[in-house]
């Protein structure tokens, strides 16, 4: 009868620890759930913050109009509005002919002293910057960059990155010392006739 005992005592507490071992691992794989569905969550967010973030770039291209004409093409190919764009040129401070004839330097220019308050994502803002008539050798020659910071839509975040200014990198910065020699003249004939034509006037 004593051995009936301890052996159903023995049964009861196999029992107990099966038991306890099921609820132990029952835990476990709701634990191991619960970080996964976090992590999933977790990549999830970055995934879409990394869809609607703003990206800002900005770099020197050949303009439309003429090969011998650079234009300074700010875009922004993110997925989110930028708001409070920020420009610091760093390095030379490259030449910049102004509207009213005047040339100065990119530091002087508005857009890059004070800045863009908005740009759409995908959409870009483009600059006649120079031309490279008689100047060739001296615009390759600049070392130049353009620090960027700007905010997402709702301005709860802030980006920041820097973008060289890579004249070398233009396909058709490349013209030969004749080509260059001649469109100084066309230019300077140009000029000539416009003369001609204000004092006729």
């Amino acid at each position: 009868m004593l051995e009936s005992i301890v052996l159903e005592a023995g049964v009861s507490d196999w029992a107990q620890v099966i038991a306890a071992i099921g609820t132990m691992a029952a835990a476990t794989v709701a634990v191991v759930a619960a970080v996964q569905s976090y992590r999933s969550a977790k990549q999830n967010n970055e995934t879409n913050e990394q869809m609607v973030r703003p990206r800002v770039v900005v770099y020197v291209d050949n303009s439309e109009q003429d090969i011998s004409f650079v234009d300074l093409v700010i875009l922004n190919e993110g997925g989110g509005l930028a708001r409070d764009i920020r420009f610091t040129v760093s390095g030379d401070d490259p030449p910049m002919s102004f509207s009213d004839g005047s040339a100065k330097q990119l530091s002087d220019f508005d857009v890059i002293s004070k800045g863009i308050k908005v740009l759409p994502a995908k959409a870009s803002r483009s600059y006649f910057m120079l031309s490279t008539i008689g100047q060739v050798d001296e615009i390759l020659a600049l070392q130049s960059s353009l620090a960027v910071t700007y905010a997402n839509s709702n301005g709860t975040k802030q980006y920041e990155d820097v973008f060289d200014l890579d004249f070398n990198s233009l396909p058709k910065m490349r013209f030969t010392k004749e080509e260059t020699s001649n469109q100084k003249k066309l230019v300077g004939e140009v000029k000539k006739i416009r003369k001609v034509l204000e004092k006729t006037q």
